[in-house]
């Protein structure tokens, strides 16, 4: 691969890193934590970490408003139908919502890391890759 393609690359990974690390702050500053009742688990078939599986769940938010929510997750399904699991939703969006254990805030740092790595070669990995 070219230095133009390695660097464009490289600056998609930092974009992928970026719009994960702006959901993690998202969750981080605004959120609240409450219950929510498993409604249903689909799994999908194998991903590259084995299963993947949506979660359905409802919850009610601070006001008493319920909602309906889904959270994608890997691995073996954490819960069953009729569960109750943590949530986090945003308090001014109570209907963006998420598993509890489900923080994905690793994801902002490998992209951000890879692409930095990538597109500014700071450690020679060009020399390496092309």
């Amino acid at each position: 691969m070219n230095r133009v393609g390695l660097t464009v690359a490289g600056v998609v990974f930092i974009v992928i890193g970026l719009y994960y690390g702006v959901e993690w702050l998202r969750f981080v500053s605004g959120s609240q934590v409450t219950t929510a009742v498993v409604e249903r688990v689909e799994s999908m078939g194998t991903g590259k970490s084995g299963i993947e599986t949506d979660v359905y769940y409802s919850y009610r938010d601070s006001q008493g408003q319920l909602h309906k929510g889904k959270d994608n997750v890997d691995g073996t399904p954490p819960c069953k139908k009729g569960d109750v699991v943590n949530v986090e939703y945003l308090r001014n969006n109570p209907q963006v919502s998420r598993l509890y254990h489900n923080r994905r805030w690793w994801y902002s740092i490998g992209f951000l890391v890879a692409g930095i790595i990538i597109a500014f070669n700071p450690f020679g990995v060009r020399d390496i890759i092309g």
